[in-house]
């Protein structure tokens, strides 16, 4: 089994941090790596036109597929070792990303 290197990053409360309007922020909470793969969770502070709150929206990214035309509902390899590895990040991208 593929174990990923777990690296959590320091980032200011969102409470801190000022976002003009029609702006945004965006922080990397955490990197996962295995192999060729690597994974960032990421934090996006937005703020609207209309000056209101702060929205705090999530998401992931995996990079280690280089092959032209692959995304986000392709995916090939002839690999088991980087499809290991793939599995690996995004099994700890998504227990991240369901407890925030």
């Amino acid at each position: 089994m593929t174990h990923p290197l777990i690296t959590r990053h320091t980032v200011p409360d969102p409470t801190e941090i000022y976002v003009a309007v029609d702006d945004y922020r965006t922080h990397d909470l955490m990197t996962a790596t295995a192999g060729k793969m690597i994974g960032v969770l990421s934090r996006h502070l937005t703020r609207s036109d209309d000056g209101g709150r702060v929205e705090i929206l999530y998401d992931v990214r995996i990079d280690g597929f280089n092959d032209v035309g692959c995304g986000m509902a392709q995916l090939h390899t002839e690999d088991s070792g980087s499809l290991a590895d793939l599995v690996a990040v995004a099994s700890v991208l998504a227990q991240e990303l369901a407890a925030v």
